[in-house]
Formats: structure tokens, sequence, C-alpha cells
């Protein structure tokens, strides 16, 4: 964990180490006084341990609201969006990193331009493999076929809903072995059928693209792209910067009308 300690106020500060140099002197009365010293053990431990994890929780806040604020401004051909977006997401770790991997899965709009420059190897600084989701779905965009193999490989042990457009992306791979791990991950992912429909939903980015027949038969005949609902770019309750119901853009409308009509 690592703490901003340059946005705390000398207050916050002052809270901070008083209860930490507190509670260390409260251990030097257990000789004396066992139960007084054991009460302000708690008291001001309590109050330093309670201190760090409100910090710690803003900054995650903090994080995912600048991470929010670039993939909403980031449009599909914006490259220089996505040039500062991937050094923003590259670092992030534990919850932080979560989040905006969520978030960031969460918007279709944003996901088709990183994928579209990706492919187009435009995007400088994607990461190999780490030890967090967030490293591997990002891994997973790297023009080195090994290193994307090694990430959906990744991706595939412990599968999560979140990896769906990026598992989907690469089962679309020019490189077999790529395509295979992907498929693979995919095959563990819809073990959950609540994960069905976001790959679903990923498949009609795809679903004109060589090698997408694959994938489709994995997914069945039921899976249509006219008839999925309606999916909108959204990060922490924003959908596309406007309000729900309204049309996003190509990337976000299905033709839902002639769904209807066929009813």
């Amino acid at each position: 964990m690592r703490l901003r300690w340059r946005q705390l106020t000398a207050s916050e500060h002052l809270g901070l180490w008083l209860s930490t140099v507190l509670a260390l002197v409260s251990l030097a009365g257990f000789a004396t006084d066992p139960r007084s010293a054991t009460l302000c053990l708690l008291f001001f431990g309590g109050g330093a341990v309670f201190m760090l994890h409100l910090w710690r929780r803003e900054a995650v806040t903090e994080a995912t609201a600048e991470i929010a604020a670039l993939v909403l401004s980031t449009g599909r051909h914006d490259l220089p969006g996505y040039q500062r977006l991937i050094p923003a997401l590259t670092p992030l770790r534990g919850a932080r990193a979560a989040a905006a991997l969520a978030g960031l899965q969460d918007c279709a709009k944003s996901l088709d331009g990183l994928f579209l420059h990706a492919r187009r190897r435009e995007l400088a600084g994607l990461p190999e493999p780490g030890d967090t989701p967030l490293s591997w779905a990002l891994a997973s965009l790297h023009p080195d076929g090994h290193v994307r193999e090694a990430a959906v490989n990744a991706m595939g042990r412990q599968p999560q809903s979140v990896f769906a457009p990026f598992l989907v992306e690469r089962a679309v791979d020019h490189v077999g072995a790529v395509r295979s791990a992907a498929l693979a991950g995919l095959r563990a992912l819809l073990a959950d059928e609540s994960a069905w429909m976001p790959v679903a939903r990923s498949y009609r980015r795809v679903a004109g693209r060589r090698h997408a027949d694959a994938l489709a038969e994995l997914l069945g005949p039921q899976v249509r792209v006219h008839d999925l609902a309606p999916v909108c770019c959204r990060f922490q309750g924003v959908y596309c910067g406007i309000s729900f119901g309204q049309s996003c853009d190509f990337v976000d409308r299905q033709p839902a009308a002639g769904s209807a009509g066929r009813g």
C-alpha cells in the first residue's frame, strides 16, 4: 500500500503520528498497569489504523476518478488520449487496479479504441504480465505474440468476467497459439453462466473479423448481435458522459428496433 503522504494536511499528519507514538508509549505501561496500557493501545492504535484505512480508501477513489476522467475524455481515434491512459493504468496496484479494470471493462466505447490502436501497434509502454489482473489485461494488447499468449494464459488461470473483452479480442488474434489460449480461457469463464452476456456483448465487436467463427461456435446459436440488449459506456454510474437512454456512438448502439420487429 502506497499512501500519498504529500496530500495530507498538517493536522492529518499530526493526528497520525500522535496516535502512533501514543500507541507505542502504551506498550511501556504494560509492566505497571496492564489494563490501562491495553485500553490506551486499543484506543490510539485503533485510531491510527482507522485513519490509514480512510486515507487508503480516499486514494482508491481519487485514482479511480482520474482514470474515469481519462477514459470518458478519450475518443475512438484519440491516439494521444490512449497514450496518456496506458501510463496512468500501468502502475496501479491493489484496489485501485481492480477498480480501474472494472471501469474500463464496462466502457465499450473506450475499449474499442484501445483495441484498435493496439492492433495498429500504436500504443507504447504496454506492460508484460505482472502480478495483477490489470497488468494481464494490458499485456494482452502487447505487440509481441509471446507476451500476449502469457497474458491470456494468466487470465485463463483465474477467469473473471472483467477479462471478457480482452479474451474475446485475443480469440480472433492472428497468432494461432494466442487464439487457442483465449478460447480455452473463455471456456473456463463461460462455466459461470453469468459470464455469457459480457462475452456475447464483446463478440459483437469482432463478429465480422477473421477467426470469429470459433468464438461464435463457443457461444452457441443463441448469440445474435442484434438480439443483445443495448449497452452504453459507463464508469462509476456515468454513461458516456450523458444520461443513460440516449445513444452513445456506433460502437455502443444496437438495432433494437429490428429485433423488436421480429418478435
